[in-house]
């Protein structure tokens, strides 16, 4: 029994994909990312989880995690991103290095069932 976590990183999508013209040639450009969500236990090791999706809201299906007690815990989430571009069709050339988004935070862990006061 625990306490699930529904997360999502706030990122539309895992790929995205532009055109633009540069100096008189055509610029196509695709990028991914992936996502590493580490979730701070409150007994024994940090959990790392990976995803290939930015993460959904409840019900959908997404980033789950299941803490085994309640309190504050620690939540960090990198988003690593890769890519290639392609210059009038010769391609695909790699971007680098890969970029990398990070943010941590605490999150409040706690049952949502609600309470019923005279």
């Amino acid at each position: 029994m625990g306490i699930p976590v529904h997360c999502r990183s706030g990122q539309p999508t895992a790929e995205v994909a532009w055109s633009d013209q540069v100096v008189g040639y055509s610029v196509r450009t695709r990028a991914r990312a992936r996502w590493t969500w580490v979730f701070d236990a409150k007994r024994g090791e940090p959990v790392s989880v990976a995803a290939v999706i930015p993460g959904e809201a409840y019900p959908r299906p997404g980033v789950q995690h299941v803490f085994g007690v309640a309190g504050p815990s620690r939540v960090a989430v990198m988003a690593t991103w890769d890519g290639e571009f392609f210059v009038d069709g010769l391609g695909p050339f790699p971007i680098t290095p890969e970029l990398t988004q990070q943010v941590e935070f605490n999150l409040p862990v706690g049952s949502a069932l609600g309470v019923i006061r005279p």
